[in-house]
């Protein structure tokens, strides 16, 4: 039939909010899959993704070892890995330019110990899913 939302009912249209004032029909469902893939990767997980975003920025930075992630290493980093992410290797090449040999000792080894905690505490998890549920980086 040529009208989508008497055949199949209401599908979403209001939840979008981006095509107000049309109805669902063979014209128009083109503007509605668009508009629907848009809100669904966009305003739908706005709430949940900010707040993260903004931690990975604040823990991640401009560093220079991001930059030699492929997508799928840092899919494993955030989301979790079939496979454990070998921490020793991450630390072995990790950059401590401008550490004190103090600074070192109380805070670079400190969390290199909570990571490595991590790695054994959770293998394959992601960061995501360790963050909820660690209390303090520093115990």
């Amino acid at each position: 039939g040529s009208d989508l939302e008497q055949h199949f009912g209401e599908l979403g249209w209001e939840r979008t909010g981006r095509l107000k004032g049309q109805s669902l029909s063979q014209a128009s469902k083109s503007d509605f899959v668009n508009a629907y893939i848009d809100w669904r990767l966009s305003d739908d997980i706005e709430a949940q993704f900010k707040p993260f975003s903004r931690g990975f920025k604040q823990v991640v930075g401009d560093s220079h070892m991001l930059r030699m992630l492929d997508a799928e290493q840092l899919e494993w980093i955030v989301s979790g890995a079939q496979r454990p992410v070998d921490m020793a290797a991450v630390r072995s090449r990790a950059d401590h330019e401008g550490w004190t040999f103090e600074e070192r000792t109380a805070y670079l080894d400190p969390f290199w110990k909570f990571i490595e905690s991590l790695a054994e505490d959770s293998v394959g998890a992601g960061l995501s899913s360790r963050m909820r549920r660690s209390d303090s980086w520093f115990s």
